[in-house]
């Protein structure tokens, strides 16, 4: 009995790490690199008709943002780094701590503020009409990115 277990929990296990896929919210997400991580409005590629010359203006937004904060970044992730050695030391420097807290705090508002000046001058490149699309367009919202949520 014991090996009938064994053997169907070994089976199982082995074909779902054969056959088996991660479903919506799970995975690495997006992240420094990633196309999605965070360069354009919400929705946008659901609108339709873009013009060239929108297009363009938007990559370009797109570009500009993604240099602004990659530096951005990358001083967020060294003050990461330096806040996990504090925190994981033998003893614990708690003003260190606190200060590489609030220094990483101002680091993401900058990176957040650039996003959202971004999202404002795509904004501006769009229509009347287009910005009406975007009402319609489903919203990502929280853990898995569900879709179909409007507000």
């Amino acid at each position: 009995m014991k090996r009938a277990m064994l053997a169907v929990a070994m089976s199982v296990v082995g074909s779902s790490l054969l056959f088996g896929q991660m479903g919506p919210g799970m995975g690495r997400g997006a992240g420094p690199g990633d196309p999605q991580a965070g360069y354009g409005v919400r929705g946008i590629g659901f609108i339709t008709n873009l013009t060239q010359d929108q297009r363009d203006k938007i990559f370009t937004i797109q570009q500009n943002l993604r240099k602004d904060i990659a530096s951005l970044d990358a001083e967020a992730d060294q003050i990461r780094y330096d806040l996990h050695k504090v925190m994981t030391a033998a003893t614990v420097d708690e003003k260190k701590a606190k200060d590489l807290h609030a220094k990483l705090q101002t680091v993401q508002q900058k990176i957040a503020q650039r996003r959202f000046e971004a999202e404002l001058e795509m904004i501006k490149v769009l229509t009347p009409e287009q910005r009406q699309q975007l009402q319609n367009a489903p919203v990502r919202t929280g853990c898995g990115n569900k879709l179909g949520r409007k507000w």
